[in-house]
């Protein structure tokens, strides 16, 4: 019996293989190079080898530095609710200790640019509150001595807030403003023209104003916002005033060049399959979560895939694997809000952990397109080819079972947005993920 491997085959027979995949006879009966192989050989399509969809859900995922400023609540029946607050700290401007001795207060604003992502409903108003912070965000190192701050990572806030703002989110403006408390912007403008130690450097900036963390406000609507943080400004107003005319100076805070800015997630799963998903290096089977397996951005949720009988390839005779592809496919419901254009896929062990990202044989990021069904979205699939990775599982004469894929929009998307998306399991009844395995086969 020969083991289902990828083989290196001369160069006459490579060209036949693919004349054989890219055209058709009636009887899919070809000849491949007569002189070399007597016998008849076919290409042949197998799509019933089983597929595993389940959930994971990292402990904690690191969300420090990315594009995005993320606030907002967004719930769902299957997952539960999640709230999103971004915290930030601001850099001491060296403006403020030169500002003129007769310089008036007029007003201490926050602007907040819109980012170009976006989850869910803008039609109805939002309350956004900010909060000034106790604790100064201090980064903190993960496994591999690497520091950020984490979706998890907590820091306490004063009890009222500092600013807030009731607006209806148009996000074909360019920004928003909220005004903060007058009496923080007076305090500003007073410690830079005594020249205090609190403005005497950054390090003693920072302990004094140790940070702002925005949050949606109470009862909020199931949306989230998103704010570029290259572009979050503090700017404090001031005027002095001349014989005819006032002359305003503007001082910016800008953010923090520490990259300790970070977006953090309060979920509520509760009653949902996903209460008893707690660890890492549990898996939550799409036959218990309503035959569906969840992808979810900032929150730390994605999809793993197993191939439970691949052992079944080695009963096989005078096959040679050409091609795999694997197609997964959304559930409709996925199609209320935007749905990935993208896939990626890195492979993991028995508990979970994220390893290489899935290259194929010339080291290109293998991802999955969607292919997307225009009219009706329900005939949508995402389709990714997988066949150095399975050839490379195969080579041997066992395939571990521990061994599988997880799934995930890019890795700079899962960590700076809240992707939602819905993959139909292998129970499904019409939209059940496939492997496609072609083979050449000899008679």
């Amino acid at each position: 019996m020969r083991s289902i491997q990828l083989k290196t085959l001369v160069y006459f027979f490579v060209v036949s293989v693919v004349l054989l995949l890219s055209c058709e006879t009636e009887s899919s009966q070809f000849e491949i190079g007569v002189d070399l192989v007597e016998s008849k050989s076919k290409i042949s399509l197998v799509d019933t080898f089983s597929i595993q969809l389940s959930t994971v859900k990292y402990d904690s995922l690191p969300t420090s530095g990315t594009a995005n400023a993320l606030v907002g609540y967004f719930e769902n029946d299957q997952t539960g609710s999640i709230e999103l607050n971004s915290y930030f700290t601001v850099d001491l401007p060296s403006g403020l200790t030169a500002v003129d001795s007769e310089a008036v207060f007029d007003s201490l604003i926050l602007t907040l640019y819109y980012g170009e992502y976006l989850l869910g409903d803008t039609t109805t108003m939002q309350t956004l509150q900010v909060y000034r912070l106790k604790e100064e965000l201090m980064l903190q190192e993960d496994d591999y001595s690497a520091e950020y701050l984490f979706n998890t990572s907590r820091f306490p806030a004063e009890d009222q807030t500092c600013g807030e703002l009731f607006f209806l989110p148009q996000v074909h403006k360019e920004s928003i403003e909220i005004r903060l408390d007058d009496k923080l912007g007076r305090e500003l403008l007073q410690l830079g023209k005594d020249k205090a130690d609190e403005v005497l450097n950054n390090t003693n900036f920072s302990a004094f104003f140790r940070g702002l963390v925005l949050k949606p406000g109470e009862n909020p609507d199931s949306r989230v916002l998103s704010f570029s943080t290259d572009s979050i400004k503090l700017q404090l107003h001031t005027h002095v005033a001349g014989q005819y005319e006032h002359d305003e100076l503007v001082i910016d805070f800008n953010l923090s060049e520490n990259n300790n800015h970070f977006n953090a997630l309060i979920s509520d799963r509760s009653g949902t399959d996903f209460e008893n998903l707690i660890s890492e290096r549990e898996k939550l089977f799409s036959r218990i979560s309503g035959d569906k397996s969840f992808i979810q951005g900032t929150a730390g949720v994605l999809v793993r895939v197993d191939f439970p009988s691949l052992n079944e390839l080695y009963k096989l005779e005078d096959h040679i694997l050409l091609k795999a592809e694997l197609v997964l496919r959304p559930s409709p419901e996925s199609f209320a809000s935007d749905v990935p254009q993208t896939l990626h896929f890195y492979e993991t062990g028995k508990i979970n952990q994220m390893n290489d990202q899935l290259v194929d044989a010339d080291d290109n990021v293998v991802y999955a397109n969607l292919a997307l069904d225009e009219l009706y979205k329900e005939n949508s699939y995402y389709i990714a080819d997988i066949t150095t990775f399975l050839s490379a599982e195969l080579a041997g004469s066992y395939y571990n079972i521990d061994h599988g894929l997880l799934v995930t929009v890019p890795l700079s998307d899962f960590k700076s947005q809240t992707d939602h998306l819905i993959l139909e399991g292998e129970k499904s009844s019409r939209y059940k993920p496939t492997l496609n395995l072609y083979f050449l086969t000899y008679e």
